[in-house]
């Protein structure tokens, strides 16, 4: 058994977007320049951030004054210049200084072509048979002689209704026109799921184990089942001896996230960061008038639940009262 292409010759992430607390920008920059060298500060930023340095290499660091956090967003270009144990550290690294992350892009490159055999995986694709996604689409583009130009299959979709995961495999050697030329699998994490595939590789105990999880949620990012055969249930269906020969190299472990919050009490703490300066605002201007501010608002917020009540349907009750709200938690410190 061989672990092929991971993090031996390359990086094991193709994208890395992470948010650490405003007072460590610093030491996050340092960080990245030990690999990238030196970027530029842009006195423009993206995405409600004012500023931000560049690297050459496209990633860059945005941050805004009224924020209490900065963006560290690495992409492929920019992890190229991460060999495996300097990625190993660095995710330790941005783990310690409080980064949470909300993107990460892994991925394995197949130079034997065999391992992810990127035509039985089309045909697999086609005829359903595949697990842990709804949606999927071929892209294949060709020359009029019909030569491809592009070849690749998308398993999922962007958004939350994507279930936070996406998975492309496709033939890298087109793409970089026999630069690279193998077969790339590649899972793409986003908020809840890239925190916990964060979190599980800043664990890791070592550079070994560190390579092994990347392999497991490469391998458990999709499966390949015969789910046209006698069984039903997805844990019976038969697995293609194609894609189990991957998973005996790569391993599997799926991303599990629990829920921890019930989705109205998800739905308060947004209110109450979405809304904070505006009540505040509010509160000053209403004393500038010489109201009561208190008062006014207490009224306001009244008015807000008495037009809610007509709108509430009867259906939604239930389950809203059994899932609950932690009211301490919505009234204590952010």
């Amino acid at each position: 058994m061989t672990w092929g292409y991971v993090g031996l010759s390359g990086v094991a992430s193709d994208w890395l977007n992470v948010v650490a607390p405003a007072g460590q920008r610093d030491e996050v920059r340092k960080l990245v320049e030990k690999h990238l060298g030196y970027g530029q500060d842009i006195e423009r930023g993206l995405h409600g951030y004012k500023r931000m340095h560049r690297w050459e290499s496209g990633g860059l660091l945005a941050w805004a004054d009224q924020l209490d956090h900065c963006l560290l967003s690495l992409n492929g270009d920019s992890l190229e210049s991460f060999p495996l144990p300097y990625l190993f550290a660095f995710v330790k690294d941005l783990a310690a200084l409080g980064a949470r992350c909300s993107r990460i892009d892994l991925r394995y490159d197949d130079y034997t072509r065999k391992l992810i055999p990127l035509e039985l995986i089309h045909e697999a694709a086609e005829a359903g048979n595949f697990l842990g996604f709804k949606v999927h689409a071929a892209i294949r583009e060709k020359r009029r002689t019909g030569e491809l130009t592009q070849d690749q299959h998308r398993f999922g979709a962007s958004g939350k209704a994507g279930g936070l995961k996406m998975v492309v495999i496709y033939d890298k050697g087109l793409e970089t026109k026999g630069e690279k030329n193998c077969i790339r699998i590649e899972a793409r994490y986003f908020k809840e799921k890239a925190a916990r595939v964060f979190e599980a590789l800043a664990s890791a105990p070592d550079e070994a184990a560190f390579t092994r999880q990347i392999g497991k949620f490469l391998g458990g990012c999709i499966d390949f089942r015969d789910r046209q055969g006698k069984h039903k249930h997805r844990d019976r269906m038969e697995r293609f001896d194609w894609w189990q020969r991957a998973v005996d190299v790569l391993e599997a472990a799926p991303v599990i996230v629990t829920k921890s919050k019930p989705p109205l009490q998800k739905t308060m703490e947004y209110h109450r960061g979405a809304y904070a300066v505006s009540l505040a605002l509010t509160w000053e201007i209403a004393e500038s008038q010489g109201a009561d501010a208190e008062a006014f608002l207490s009224s306001y917020v009244r008015v807000m639940i008495d037009e809610g009540k007509e709108k509430l349907c009867n259906g939604y009750r239930p389950g809203a009262r059994a899932l609950g709200l932690d009211l301490p938690a919505l009234l204590g410190a952010r």
